[in-house]
Formats: C-alpha cells, sequence, structure tokens
C-alpha cells in the first residue's frame, strides 16, 4: 500500500514479491495464459501458464523484462518466488533445443490429434475426416498462417506430414519473442553464461522451490516461545493439521505467517520459523487482526491491508 509504513522480519518484501507474481498470473493483466492442458482438463502441467504469444507491444514485452528480472532476482538473493512456467519455458531459458515431449506436456490433445493424421489414418478415412487448411490456431485464439497463403491451402493425404511438422514447430517456437525478452530482463540481473551450469530442472528449482511445505525441514528450524515446548500437545496438534494440509493450503498458510510462498532449501533458512503463546489479553488485541488477515489472504490482497 502506498505510503504505509511496516515494520517485520522480511515480511512486507516477501510478501510484496508473492502478491506481484500473483498478479502476473491474473487473466486480467494478459501476459500469462493457462496451458492448453487446463482448457481440456487431461495431461501433465494443468498448473502452468504460457507466455501470450499475442503479448507483442513494446509495454508488454517490457513487462515480460521485468518478469526476467524477477526470475533473476529469485536466484541472485536465493528467495524463492512462484512463476507456473512448464518444462518448455525453463529448457528454452537453459538453452536446450524444446522437442515433441515439451509440447505435449503442455497441449496434450492437440499431439494426440497430429498423431491420428500422422499415423492411425489411411487415404480413405483421411478426405472424409481431416478438412484442414495450413493454419493453426494460438492459446490466445488468434489464426496463424503456418506457410504463406496457408489459410487457402488444404492439407491433404500427401502433404499430411508437412503439416503435422509445421503445426509442431509453430507451437514450440509461438513464445520466442516474450522468452527473449524475459531472458534479457533476466540478463540485467544475473550473468547469462550462469543459466548454462544448470538444468531446466535446476533452474525452476533455484527460482520456484517446491510447492507445499517440508514439514520435517519446518520442525527443524522452529524456536518455541512463550513458554511453548516442541512436546507440548497444542504443539503436536498445530503440526499435525499443518502437515494435513493440501500443497495448496500450506502455501496459504506460509503466505499468511511469512509473506512468501515457498520454503527456502535448508542451507539457506535464515530465519528460523517461531511458534509463540500469547496470553489472554494478547489474543483479544490481535484477533480482529488475524481474521482480517486470513480474510485477504484467502482472496489474494495483501496481507497488510486494512
Amino acid at each position: 500500500m502506498h505510503d504505509e509504513g511496516a515494520t517485520d522480519v522480511g515480511g512486507p518484501y516477501n510478501e510484496s514479491l508473492s502478491q506481484i507474481c500473483v498478479e502476473l498470473h491474473q487473466p486480467s493483466l494478459n501476459l500469462l495464459l493457462p496451458c492448453p492442458n487446463r482448457t481440456e482438463g487431461i495431461g501433465y502441467n494443468q498448473n502452468k501458464f504460457l507466455p501470450n504469444p499475442g503479448a507483442c507491444s513494446p509495454t508488454q514485452l517490457s513487462q515480460f523484462e521485468f518478469l526476467g528480472k524477477l526470475i533473476g532476482i529469485a536466484i541472485r538473493t536465493k528467495h524463492n518466488i512462484y512463476i507456473a512456467f512448464p518444462p518448455l519455458v525453463w529448457k528454452t531459458l537453459v538453452g536446450l533445443k524444446t522437442d515433441r515431449s515439451a509440447l505435449e506436456h503442455i497441449d496434450n490433445s492437440l499431439c494426440q490429434y497430429l498423431d491420428s493424421i500422422r499415423e492411425n489414418m489411411n487415404e480413405e478415412t483421411f478426405s472424409d475426416t481431416i478438412f484442414e487448411t495450413f493454419t493453426a490456431r494460438s492459446i490466445d485464439g488468434r489464426i496463424i498462417e503456418l506457410i504463406p497463403n496457408g489459410k487457402n491451402i488444404s492439407v491433404t493425404w500427401t502433404n499430411r506430414l508437412e503439416f503435422v511438422s509445421a503445426v509442431e514447430q509453430y507451437h514450440l517456437n509461438a513464445y520466442q519473442a516474450q522468452i527473449r525478452s524475459i531472458f534479457i530482463g533476466l540478463g540485467s540481473i544475473i550473468p547469462l553464461s550462469y543459466l548454462k551450469l544448470f538444468l531446466w530442472q535446476e533452474l525452476e528449482y533455484r527460482v520456484c522451490g517446491n510447492p507445499g511445505i517440508d514439514i520435517t525441514l519446518l520442525k527443524k528450524r522452529t524456536w518455541y516461545r512463550g513458554g511453548l515446548k516442541e512436546t507440548d500437545t497444542i504443539v503436536l496438534h498445530f503440526w499435525e493439521v499443518l502437515a494435513s494440509f493440501s500443497a495448496e493450503d500450506q502455501t496459504l498458510f506460509l503466505r499468511f505467517v511469512w509473506g512468501r510462498s515457498r520454503l527456502p532449501p535448508e542451507s539457506e533458512f535464515n530465519i528460523n520459523f517461531i511458534l509463540q503463546s500469547f496470553d489472554e489479553t494478547e489474543w483479544i488485541l490481535n484477533l480482529e487482526w488475524i481474521i482480517k488477515a486470513l480474510y485477504h489472504q484467502k482472496r489474494n490482497l495483501p496481507i497488510n491491508e486494512r
């Protein structure tokens, strides 16, 4: 909030980064769009987002540069943030060539359809069922010509393999302008040669950490205050309930108490978690704030908003 003061051990900073990441995934911003697998409800990465291939204006590309800077900050400061990219994006950022498996992990239905054209038809059934032209539909709904005048060139039994290859290549490379801008922003924070040290999985982990909470790690890095001991019944019940939460609810809990959506790795856990008891007066004074904070957290609003 503008001109709103805060005193905390990293909480407002953590919360601001977490809230920025939440907003980057919102439909109103139109920078990131759900993977087609989410729309279809099948396959991998249904909770992941791709750069909007139609977001090509100078303003939008500068926003992707800002996203790259956030990723660079996460790497440099060892502060995990949640950027819900599928493997295709992380692979591109570390310089790997993407292949058919990367496409299947974002659009399983499309791959099944292309396989049916490539392998599961004969010439007779093809002419009765396929009425395509050399175009593809982008994830933001635009019709893209795969070759010059492609909308006027029909897909035939003879050229079907050329069509399948063109569709695959389009969808594997549709996000290059946006990823290039992310790369530029990332390069303003860290040396880009540094990325070559990573596997794509390592880069994702370096930026995003693991979803949910490692309960064993959090217990190890917890201090008890106000007369609490780790063997107290209320403490044992707390850990039992937290372990029963879904990964999403654990993330909400973490944002509520710490302002961040991911735990740091054990080697970078520089601020301990604290469980503290309150007397009756303190509970009364803090109850209204706790209720309001939970209300705002459930609605992805800043926790310190009143």
